[in-house]
């Protein structure tokens, strides 16, 4: 039942608005503006992007108006979805996995979406050819959780990124212990070695150590940590080039002396 209700909302616009506001009217305290991320879970959700997370993600592709968007980790579509409820028109998504669900899920409900791409394939075998040879405005990694596989993913798509470019890294945050559930419990009793503290600690050991490979080994790339040890945040990091805002024209900047 939850198969076909998450179908049919996927396509259909009126449902979900129908749902977002019987949402708005339950849930007084917790309205959002946007319908369609009423159906996201928020502090009891493990994995997936949490709804507060594709709120973040929506605003921010609406600021950037990107042109090609690279998605590593499409699952069941949902931030996917959210995505394509946030892009222009002349924007494409290009969405990779490797799992036969996920292809199943792009073919069916999305097949007369032609700004999304499905592409069945890894993460690291990510090449320029897949997207046209277009530079990648934002990309979001969500995928494997191995460091050597970012690693490798990051190296290909470094030519790639456009020179405001932002990649967005999902669970690199910490959970503080006192919030925990039954299931942030069960988890950390199965993975004892990834405390960082007595109160916090980290379900995706090497998301992090990911993101600081890419601040020792990639100096002119520069991060901040979306994290919060105030709620169960599964938080993000945004890594993009170090560069300089120019504040002269082009022709005054071109006629200065050279060192």
């Amino acid at each position: 039942m939850k198969s076909v209700v998450k179908y049919w909302l996927d396509r259909s616009p009126l449902l979900r608005f129908m749902g977002g506001t019987l949402w708005n009217a339950l849930h007084p305290s917790r309205r959002y503006r946007v319908e369609h991320l009423a159906f996201y879970r928020e502090e009891d959700v493990m994995g997936p992007l949490q709804r507060d997370e594709a709120l973040l993600l929506f605003s921010l592709t609406q600021v950037l108006r990107p042109a090609v968007i690279v998605e590593f980790g499409f699952h069941c579509g949902h931030s996917a979805f959210n995505f394509l409820e946030a892009i222009s028109p002349a924007c494409h998504l290009y969405s990779y996995d490797i799992d036969d669900r996920a292809e199943r899920i792009a073919r069916e409900r999305f097949r007369r979406v032609p700004q999304l791409h499905f592409l069945r394939k890894s993460q690291a075998d990510f090449c320029a050819a897949d997207i046209g040879g277009q530079h990648i405005d934002l990309c979001f990694l969500d995928a494997s959780h191995q460091l050597e596989l970012n690693q490798a993913t990051f190296r290909k798509l470094e030519a790639s990124l456009s020179e405001a470019a932002i990649i967005v890294v999902h669970d690199t945050g910490t959970w503080a212990k006192e919030y925990f559930g039954p299931s942030q419990a069960r988890y950390a009793a199965e993975v004892p070695g990834n405390w960082i503290s007595p109160l916090e600690f980290q379900p995706c050991r090497e998301e992090r150590e990911f993101v600081n490979w890419v601040l020792t080994h990639c100096p002119g790339f520069s991060e901040i940590h979306l994290h919060s040890t105030r709620t169960l945040r599964n938080g993000m990091t945004l890594i993009q080039k170090s560069r300089p805002l120019p504040t002269e024209p082009v022709a005054l900047r071109a006629a200065e002396p050279q060192a």
